[in-house]
């Protein structure tokens, strides 16, 4: 299954980055071969032009995965117009706000994939 992909959403095309199920402690290089493929995408679209969710849902993270996400984050920038994500909860919101804090970034978090895309549409 491909973990980043454009869907279609009412109309729009959205880029969809499955990060869920991600083990940073016991399968890391397939969550760093991700934000590979990710990086490696998103860098060919023309700047300002993007929308992109996140699914973090279960994602198992590290000390090391907080910097690697400021990273990628910041790579993104350019070429995102909106940005949403989901599956935020518990011990993630403090990696969550790390990485937010240390970017400057404004990603908001929806409850379901379908809210954050109908927010992401309105942007």
């Amino acid at each position: 299954m491909e973990k980043v992909k454009v869907v279609e959403y009412k109309g729009k095309n959205i880029v969809y980055l499955d990060f869920s199920n991600g083990d940073m402690l016991e399968k890391k290089q397939e969550v760093l071969d991700l934000i590979e493929e990710a990086k490696a995408f998103i860098s060919k679209q023309a700047p300002n032009s993007l929308l992109t969710l996140t699914d973090a849902t279960n994602l198992r993270f590290s000390m090391e995965l907080i910097d690697i996400l400021k990273d990628f984050t910041n790579h993104n920038k350019p070429y995102v117009k909106a940005a949403a994500i989901v599956g935020v909860k518990g011990i993630q919101k403090i990696a969550y706000d790390t990485v937010m804090k240390f970017t400057k970034r404004n990603i908001p978090i929806f409850a379901s994939v379908e809210e954050a895309m109908d927010w992401l549409i309105e942007q």
